[in-house]
């Protein structure tokens, strides 16, 4: 079993809409593998949201806000360890 390590920010700024970045971190036996994405579509920050991201060996990943799917990224790497990072943000 491959516990993933997973990165959301939620961007609160203005109070207005943003949008929320994500990321997965998983260690390939060599070096870490990073993908991120962010949602496609302006989220309401001046209300809580419940955010899950769903991904597994080799396939998309995918955010939800309240139950509806707002981002989808592929990420086609695959691990049986997985490490625990952070996103570099200053790359956006």
């Amino acid at each position: 079993m491959c516990l993933v390590c997973v990165t959301m920010l939620a961007v609160f700024m203005g109070g207005g809409t943003e949008v929320i970045k994500a990321g997965v971190t998983i260690f390939n036996g060599v070096s870490n593998i990073v993908q991120q994405m962010e949602t496609t579509s302006n989220i309401t920050t001046t209300d809580w949201q419940h955010l899950v991201l769903t991904w597994e060996n080799g396939d998309d990943i995918q955010l939800f806000v309240n139950g509806n799917l707002v981002g989808t990224t592929f990420f086609g790497a695959t691990s049986a360890w997985c490490n625990r990072r952070g996103i570099d943000f200053t790359s956006w």
